[in-house]
């Protein structure tokens, strides 16, 4: 996976989703997207590679960190829910592969908008997923 790969699936799977939209509250150098008016993924080059941060469940978090040479906790997030994604180092032997983005960007954004009041949600975040598979 090329930083290009992990940027371009990351966003393209982002914007597909109901209600989300790119915002640079940080500045360009942070693209910052949310679901109604909360954050579910943020990218930047800040630290020179590129790379995408993510909401997750904290023991999903704790394993794709323990299991994936290119995961870490959360860039300047809390380290429990949330995880960034790197492109592969050329040392890293087991790696998230750019197909997994996509289900880790719709996860992040199911679980903001499980926390959002029934009455605002863009989707049932239980039925999104099961919609999704029959079409």
């Amino acid at each position: 996976m090329t930083p290009d790969e992990l940027h371009d699936e990351a966003e393209n799977t982002a914007l597909e989703l109901p209600q989300s939209r790119l915002t640079f509250p940080f500045g360009e150098d942070w693209e910052v997207y949310k679901v109604i008016d909360r954050v579910f993924m943020l990218m930047t080059r800040v630290t020179g590679v590129q790379q995408v941060t993510l909401k997750a469940e904290p023991d999903e978090a704790r394993a794709l960190v323990e299991e994936f040479d290119n995961v870490t906790p959360g860039y300047h997030m809390n380290k429990k829910h949330w995880l960034t994604v790197y492109p592969p180092a050329g040392k890293d032997t087991h790696v998230l592969e750019v197909e997994d983005i996509r289900e880790l960007v719709i996860s992040s954004y199911l679980l903001v908008v499980t926390k959002m009041e029934k009455n605002k949600r863009p989707v049932d975040p239980h039925a999104y997923g099961e919609a999704r598979d029959n079409r």
